[in-house]
């Protein structure tokens, strides 16, 4: 069986931290606005960030696969896939674009947290939690695929840098 190929199109590593800017951007407009009823403000800041989220997976790997080539940008797509957390919001976007979207509810005061699974109603505030773990969890790995060319400071270890704050 031949092995996927990936077509992903990115190139430029200076492109993953706009997309990790615009996921925060998202994310606290989410924060801002779960405590409001109705809900329907954080559902279409989640569909943004959904987005966003999705489009840094297509950066990330189309630069890797530039990079590195096709076999470094498949093990990262499996390490993707692979994490729990991260994969989770990769299928509720799946369930946003394709699907009849997010259902989010509102906790009553006596409520309890739902399981995290597609398909599933969520609340708000453990919704932005959940989005806040696997973005970090990508910065980290954006971190750890510093992509070094003829020996010089690459684009996309100064990204890395820009990240970490240095």
């Amino acid at each position: 069986m031949k092995p996927k190929e990936l077509d992903y199109k990115a190139t430029r590593p200076e492109c993953i931290p706009e997309k990790v800017d615009e996921c925060k951007f998202f994310l606290g407009m989410m924060d801002a606005h779960k405590e409001r009823k109705p809900i329907r403000e954080v559902l279409w800041y989640l569909s943004a960030f959904l987005c966003a989220y999705r489009s840094l997976w297509g950066r990330l790997l189309g630069v890797v696969k530039h990079r590195k080539g096709s076999d470094d940008a498949l093990a990262l797509e499996e390490t993707l896939h692979s994490d729990r957390d991260i994969d989770w919001l990769r299928k509720l976007r799946n369930l946003e674009v394709h699907g009849d979207g997010v259902t989010v509810w509102v906790p009553p005061p006596f409520g309890n947290p739902l399981e995290f699974s597609p398909g599933f109603g969520l609340y708000p505030a453990n919704l932005t939690e959940k989005c806040r773990t696997a973005l970090r969890k990508v910065e980290n790995i954006i971190r750890d695929a510093a992509l070094p060319v003829d020996n010089e400071v690459t684009r996309f270890e100064k990204v890395a840098d820009r990240l970490r704050g240095t």
